[in-house]
């Protein structure tokens, strides 16, 4: 008989998010980030133990977040949440994503992503009062 070799293929997360609104007016508003994570494995489950937001910290038990969450080989987990964003006018203010995770042979997954919410001045309103003569 001749010897066969099992090789393990990596398990692949991706993550992207989008923030609603994008653009916000100075100095604050809350906007609603929703986070999608897909396991593009065709072998292996993904466990995703935390979601880190670089505005909020760890994302777990926030809007309609849960963790840990174990995803089928191709599937898509999607949540949401809502946060306070702050800044002046005429910035923008970036949320930086850490997803980690293991999959079902104990290897570590991770990914990350980026998303900006740009940051605009209130509209300026010119009052006249007129005078009496």
């Amino acid at each position: 008989s001749a010897p066969v070799t099992i090789r393990n293929v990596p398990s692949s997360l991706i993550v992207s998010s989008t923030a609603t609104p994008g653009t916000i007016m100075a100095p604050q508003a809350n906007v609603s980030y929703r986070v999608e994570l897909t396991n593009e494995s065709t072998v292996d489950s993904i466990t995703v133990n935390q979601i880190s937001s670089s505005l909020v910290g760890a994302l777990s038990n926030q809007g309609s977040c849960s963790l840990p969450k174990t995803l089928a080989p191709e599937e898509t987990y999607s949540c949401q949440y809502t946060t306070m964003v702050t800044g002046n006018a005429d910035t923008a203010r970036l949320n930086a994503l850490v997803v980690n995770g293991v999959d079902d042979d104990g290897d570590a997954v991770e990914a990350e992503t980026a998303v900006s919410v740009q940051i605009v001045a209130p509209p300026i309103f010119n009052i006249y009062i007129p005078t009496l003569q």
